[in-house]
Parts: structure tokens; C-alpha cells; sequence
């Protein structure tokens, strides 16, 4: 069986959680009994991989302590500077070499308990060019909606209606021919996949069910740690 390995992108500013952002980078922020690194990689590492690239840029410095996660948790770290912004998918380029089997790559604010194992086997069973995580998003609109014909007449009217939609859930797997397309550009993540289906490449969706969240926002991240500590504790 091939080796399982993942790539992390922690490049970003966390421009949305300033101030506490400041003085450490978003993936480096306490959540429950760890960080929110220490928790992906404790994660990665219950479905069985073994290596694990974080994809670093702002404050790179601080992120050294993932090294000691890595031994913690029996898995590989390594640290890739981000020399410049690449986009949301870019960046990998840096380390085309090491990406020769189908791997995993995931937002560093995403919380899940999703089965990556699952999607691994998944992703590989249907020969997938890539297979997007997806979770449930309901939208609901706050004011009643109003219906009409013409400029002046009602024709009905929708009490808070809701949208539902299909969302992209910042994990993802890619099988090697991703780099078909990529070449050390500036390139994100909705592009490459369009490009893919352009040229008729299987994209797959994998539902993550359970926990999912996005702590990319003050609001999230409190509601993420509050969460998490009503399931364990704090030991997620």
C-alpha cells in the first residue's frame, strides 16, 4: 500500500481573526487542549499517513513547533516557506517531487471528523483527477421575500425562506496529473478544477459528515472551541 501523505496550506494572514492573529498565526491558535496544527496532524495521523507538508508564508518561523507534533503523533512534518502568495492550490508546485500518489490537501482552519480514510479509498477506487470534500450549507434569508409581477403587482410572499447548497469544505484530494496544470503560477483552487473537468478529468465530491467547521472568523472560532469542548472536554 502506498504511503498516505497530506499537504496543509497555512500560508494565510488570518487577516479575519485579528487582533488574534497578530502575534500567532491562525493554524497556531488554541482550541481545546492543542493547536489548531496539533489537532490536523493528530487527525491526518488516526487515517494512517505518514507524511505531512505544511505550506507555510506568514510568520513561518513559529510554525517549527509542528516538527515536535509530527514526532508526538508518529507522522512526518515538513515545513515549505511560501516565498510568495501562490493562491489557494499554487503553492504545491514547490514540491511536485514528493507528490507521486494520490494525496490529501486541506485548509489550516478547517475542524472535521469527517472518514478521511473513506475518501482516500474513494478518491482511489474511481480513479478521480481530484475528489472534493462538500458538506450541507443552509442559507436562510432573514426577511420575508417578495414575490412579484411587474413593477406593481405582489404575487406572493416567502416567510424567511432558506437556500440550501452544496459547499466546498476546504478538504481535498488530488492524484498526481493535478500538476499537468500547474507550473509555478499564481493559481486557485475553483481554476485548477475547472480546468480539470475542461479537460476531461474525473472531479468526485465526498460528503464530510460529522464535525465540520470553519474557524476563519472570530465568531466561528469561538463557537469551534466552545464546541469542542462540550465534546471532550477540550480533548478533540
Amino acid at each position: 500500500m502506498n504511503e498516505r501523505k497530506a499537504v496543509i496550506m497555512a500560508g494565510g494572514e488570518g487577516i479575519r481573526l485579528q487582533p488574534l492573529t497578530y502575534a500567532i498565526p491562525k493554524p497556531l491558535l488554541p482550541i481545546g487542549n492543542y493547536t489548531v496544527l496539533e489537532y490536523l496532524i493528530k487527525r491526518l495521523s488516526e487515517h494512517r499517513i505518514t507524511e505531512i507538508f505544511i505550506l507555510t508564508c506568514y510568520q513561518h518561523q513559529k510554525f517549527e513547533i509542528c516538527r515536535e507534533y509530527g514526532r508526538k503523533y508518529g507522522v512526518t512534518v515538513s515545513l515549505v516557506k511560501e516565498e510568495k502568495k501562490m493562491g489557494t492550490i499554487g503553492g504545491i508546485f514547490q514540491i511536485k517531487e514528493q507528490l507521486t500518489d494520490s494525496f490529501l490537501i486541506m485548509n489550516a482552519d478547517i475542524i472535521t471528523h469527517a472518514d478521511l480514510s473513506r475518501m482516500f479509498d474513494q478518491h482511489t477506487s474511481q480513479e478521480a483527477f481530484c475528489t472534493l470534500g462538500v458538506k450541507d450549507y443552509t442559507m436562510k434569508m432573514p426577511y420575508g421575500v417578495v414575490e412579484s409581477a411587474g413593477d406593481k403587482t405582489v404575487t406572493g410572499i416567502l416567510e424567511k425562506p432558506e437556500h440550501h447548497y452544496l459547499i466546498s469544505a476546504g478538504v481535498n484530494m488530488f492524484s498526481p496529473g493535478v500538476f499537468d496544470f500547474l507550473h509555478g503560477d499564481v493559481v486557485q483552487l475553483p481554476d485548477l478544477v475547472r480546468k480539470g473537468i475542461e479537460a476531461g478529468r474525473k472531479v468526485a465530491m465526498y460528503p464530510m459528515e460529522g464535525v465540520w467547521l470553519d474557524i476563519g472568523q472570530s465568531h466561528d472560532y469561538e463557537q469551534a472551541v466552545e464546541m469542542l469542548e462540550q465534546i471532550g472536554n477540550g480533548d478533540v
